[in-house]
């Protein structure tokens, strides 16, 4: 599971090193300052010494940044499909029925934008499928904790059990 999570993690951070963000700088910034709050926080799984209470904490902070990972990537999306629109104008349809290759030579421009909104729709896949895995890691640490604690309360021998004890009369002699 932990593989899986630091594999999905490198993906999006190679997606967002990869952002030919040039307009959007600030956003890759956030975007990448993000990340590595992410990473610190997962440093928390491959210590042998954490409890479930601290893995716990890590993934509340870790999904409240993937949370604001996908706000900001909403926006940058929004503005890049602005971008794309701008760039392409009236001759959208024509523009999409050539290849990749032709399109890289008619309009670059359009094209980077094009190429770029996918590369964000494919990072918002990935970090959906980060916090999926997140959630499958909270569940299966509740459920060893409801497993290890005990179905009945313990008793404690040299503890009184004043329960079976009987209740003072309320009236004095």
């Amino acid at each position: 599971m932990l593989e899986r999570l630091q594999n999905q993690f490198m993906i999006v951070k190679n997606i967002v090193n990869a952002l030919p963000l040039q307009a959007h700088t600030e956003d890759v910034r956030q975007l990448d300052s993000s990340l590595n709050q992410i990473l610190l926080e997962m440093s928390v799984f491959e210590a042998n010494t954490a409890s479930s209470d601290e893995m716990r904490d890590a993934i509340v902070k870790i999904r409240s940044a993937i949370n604001q990972m996908r706000s900001r990537l909403d926006e940058l999306q929004s503005a890049v499909a602005v971008q794309y629109r701008n760039h392409v104008g009236s001759g959208k349809e024509s523009f999409e029925a050539l290849s990749e290759e032709v399109q890289a030579k008619v309009n670059p421009a359009a094209f980077e934008s094009k190429s770029l909104f996918h590369a964000l729709v494919n990072m918002g896949d990935v970090l959906s499928l980060f916090n999926s895995n997140l959630l499958d890691k909270s569940a299966g640490l509740e459920q060893a904790s409801r497993e290890t604690k005990p179905s009945h309360p313990v008793h404690i021998a040299s503890a009184p059990d004043y329960d079976r004890d009987p209740a003072p009369p309320t009236w004095s002699p």
